[in-house]
């Protein structure tokens, strides 16, 4: 303590006053500085009632824009440690996040330095803190609910940063250090190069020891675009190239679930709702757009039961879906699904379903037409450059007036109008070859 105080030391025989003795001090214009929580409250003013027993203590003050009031009870003597224990209750609004704060708090929980300093932590806090000691050979015991005062922290995938947070945190200590929770936290979720995304988290964490979290995030809005590729792949929550394979635009909805307990990591796992998607994936026949519809994606799969989307402008529908890296060593990308479309635009994009010799077949027909798809089932293996390298397909098609170049150059001749139903059997197509079977009718 430093500063100023009026103090009242009354001394009485004890008939008349317990133990004798009593002192009164008030504080007008002082200041604080605790040893085993080190953050100067200047600007102190209130009371401490001292006794044999120990001493009450109501003091309001202040760090900076910070305001600060705090109550509690301090043993003197072993009766009152048994009876009572010390205590504290702080309310506190307008704490900075700042290295002041941090360095306090490094000294009562060590294990928060190292995440506050990787984190940045910014902003301002407001609420309740509670600190007890049952014994003066214990440990400090300590719990806090906190309100998030826009609040800006650097996330450990960069360069993402969760802005503008806002919502109620929990702190406490446990037996392997200091557990977080959060309740109803949120913000926005931003890396710089693409607008921020409406954020939400909940779950709860614990520092010290090995460490343990169970988190879930909530975000709407979310821009599709290379950081977040490069992110998701960087988690191990889509297999390396996928990204680059799907090719995809606009935003979704996710949902993530994060779980660790020690060395003990579950594999990321994401719930995502599409919002009018668009696919520039280069083995599809024609751009997909207006994807809507719900992914799963856990441990680097990706997994879809239903979407609607646009091929070419049809309508269609895309369900039963599987993408994935192909394990060592063959580091390609595993594509499936199954196609329901009406009037899907023949032309020379449908090449692109295939590699090698086929697909150089197809663009010298020279399509164009349309086609109705009835249960298509399309499994491509992709390269790391972008292309199939093989492609195995199955089931059922309708043309619609299609037009067919057959030969080359002068000898080539053109049949129009063709119009029937082709049944795929399994087939495999691949760079080296391949053959395709069905049914013309």
């Amino acid at each position: 303590p430093s500063g100023r105080a009026d103090v009242r030391v009354a001394i009485r025989p004890r008939s008349l006053l317990p133990d004798g003795w009593a002192v009164d001090i008030a504080l007008a214009d002082a200041a604080m500085r605790w040893e085993g929580f080190p953050y100067r409250l200047d600007g102190l003013r209130g009371g401490v009632r001292a006794r044999a027993d120990g001493g009450a203590f109501d003091l309001a003050g202040g760090h900076g824009d910070c305001a600060l009031r705090m109550r509690g009870f301090l043993p003197l003597a072993e009766p009152a440690w048994r009876a009572r224990g010390f205590h504290v209750d702080v309310e506190v609004e307008g704490i900075a996040l700042d290295d002041d704060l941090r360095t306090a708090v490094a000294v009562l929980a060590p294990e928060v330095d190292g995440p506050w300093r990787r984190s940045a932590a910014r902003g301002a806090l407001g609420g309740r803190v509670r600190g007890w000691r049952a014994a003066e050979d214990l440990p400090l015991r300590y719990d806090a609910t906190l309100a998030l005062r826009e609040v800006e922290l650097a996330l450990p995938a960069a360069p993402w940063t969760a802005q503008g947070l806002t919502g109620t945190v929990h702190i406490g200590d446990v037996a392997r250090g200091t557990r977080i929770g959060f309740d109803g936290v949120r913000g926005r979720l931003a890396h710089g190069g693409a607008p921020p995304a409406d954020l939400a988290l909940l779950g709860a964490g614990e520092l010290g020891g090995s460490g343990a979290e169970e988190l879930a995030f909530v975000v709407r809005g979310l821009a599709l675009d290379r950081q977040l590729g490069a992110t998701l792949e960087e988690l191990g929550a889509l297999g390396a190239g996928t990204w680059r394979q799907l090719r995809p635009s606009g935003s979704v909805d996710l949902v993530c679930r994060h779980r660790r307990d020690g060395d003990d990591r579950a594999p990321l796992r994401l719930e995502v709702s599409l919002r009018e998607v668009r696919s520039d994936a280069p083995m599809l026949p024609r751009q997909a757009e207006s994807m809507v519809g719900v992914l799963g994606v856990d441990g680097g799969e990706v997994r879809l039961r239903r979407l609607q989307a646009r091929l070419g402008g049809a309508p269609g529908l895309v369900r039963d879906g599987r993408i994935r890296a192909l394990p060592a060593p063959d580091l390609r990308t595993e594509v499936a699904f199954t196609v329901d479309a009406t009037g899907v635009p023949v032309a020379d994009g449908f090449a692109n379903l295939f590699s090698g010799p086929l697909q150089r077949a197809v663009l010298q027909r020279q399509l164009l037409g349309r086609a109705d798809l009835d249960g298509l089932r399309l499994r491509f293996r992709l390269s790391p450059g972008g292309g199939p390298t093989e492609t195995q397909l199955a089931g059922r098609l309708r043309v619609v007036d299609l037009d067919v170049t057959l030969g080359a150059g002068a000898d080539s001749i053109v049949v129009e109008g063709l119009t029937g139903d082709v049944a795929i059997g399994e087939s495999t197509v691949a760079d080296d070859g391949g053959s395709l079977r069905g049914r013309l009718r």
